[in-house]
């Protein structure tokens, strides 16, 4: 978007805004980090992505060894790989019920992730990867 003003001296300005919205959000959903049977991004279809005003149910629920450790959501035309774990809410709960939940910060004892976009091949979605160390 193209925005020109003129002052009162008759003196244009212009400028230009790059909007940005994720509106082309795909799959979504937990990888496998440091998994011998799954990729970094590739994302099991029998674990679904808890959405919001949703209700958590079994199929929201991961039981891997090494805890959750990798979430990825896809996005078509990424504009920016400025992404970073401020971008995001991050919540712990043990109830169906998300906004219940507390929400946690970079102060908290619960690491907050490493977030890295992963570029995809030509017509392919960008993967947005948020990454917890499993060691920790």
């Amino acid at each position: 978007m193209v925005i020109t003003a003129t002052d009162a001296a008759g003196v244009a300005s212009t400028t230009t805004f790059v909007i940005n919205t994720l509106t082309n959000i795909g799959q979504r959903g937990v990888s496998y980090g440091n998994s011998n049977v799954f990729s970094e991004t590739e994302m099991p279809s029998s674990i679904e992505a808890l959405l919001p005003g949703q209700t958590a149910s079994q199929s929201n629920f991961t039981n891997y060894f090494l805890g959750l450790n990798r979430v990825v959501i896809e996005v078509a035309g990424l504009a920016s790989s400025g992404i970073d774990s401020s971008d995001f809410d991050f919540r712990v709960g043990n109830t169906a019920d998300p906004s219940q939940w507390t929400l946690i910060s970079g102060s908290s004892s619960i690491p907050l992730p490493t977030v890295s976009v992963v570029t995809g091949a030509t017509g392919q979605p960008d993967k947005v990867v948020l990454a917890w160390d499993a060691t920790s």
